[in-house]
């Protein structure tokens, strides 16, 4: 998957050109100033060409280390597709495939009862008193995935108005302290959520 999103990623790139480049502006103060006006709405507007010198200087930039820019930082929470089990489709979608006589069938064709197949519920693989850890593989997307439900419980949070009050500040300010820290997570299609409610 990475060398096929790679390969994607440089012919995409290998398509941006300066001579096929197209800029667009906007702003009020072209206000008056605009000759076209567009066909269906009436939006006023110009057209024109970018200067020949403009092109020439955008198809040498200078390097972008002397413009103080530099590629991200490695991304932490991004994993690495060495500890990834699942290899081609699983037997779930190999079966999803079928029909109900266990013929192989093209899934768009299916019938509405053999769309209507159960899902695999997850299977509890810990309950000690202290974890209850269920599992369940994506047998469609093969996309490996967490939840994690952590709570600390205390009878005392919300027992007098004060207290309630200072419970929500508390969330608050956890919530911005972790911002910055989880911007990398939420690059890697990571979420968290923090509450202090009730109970």
């Amino acid at each position: 998957q990475r060398e096929d999103a790679r390969r994607a990623v440089t012919n995409y790139a290998s398509k941006l050109k300066v001579n096929d480049v197209k800029v667009t502006v906007l702003s009020k103060t072209f206000e008056g100033k605009t000759s076209m006006s567009e066909r269906w709405y009436g939006t006023k507007y110009n057209i024109k060409p970018i200067k020949q010198a403009t092109l020439v200087r955008w198809s040498s930039p200078p390097l972008a280390s002397g413009m103080g820019i530099s590629l991200p930082r490695p991304n932490l929470f991004i994993p690495s597709e060495s500890g990834l089990r699942l290899k081609g489709k699983t037997k779930a979608v190999a079966e999803k495939n079928k029909n109900m006589n266990g013929k192989t069938i093209d899934a768009r064709k299916k019938t509405f009862e053999e769309r209507m197949v159960a899902a695999t519920p997850p299977a509890l693989i810990r309950d000690d008193g202290r974890w209850t850890v269920h599992f369940k593989q994506d047998d469609v997307f093969g996309k490996p995935k967490a939840f994690v439900i952590l709570q600390l419980s205390s009878k005392n949070t919300y027992d007098t108005p004060k207290r309630a009050v200072l419970g929500q500040l508390y969330e608050a300010c956890v919530t911005d302290r972790l911002e910055e820290y989880a911007y990398d997570a939420t690059l890697a299609d990571l979420s968290y959520n923090v509450q202090v409610l009730p109970r």
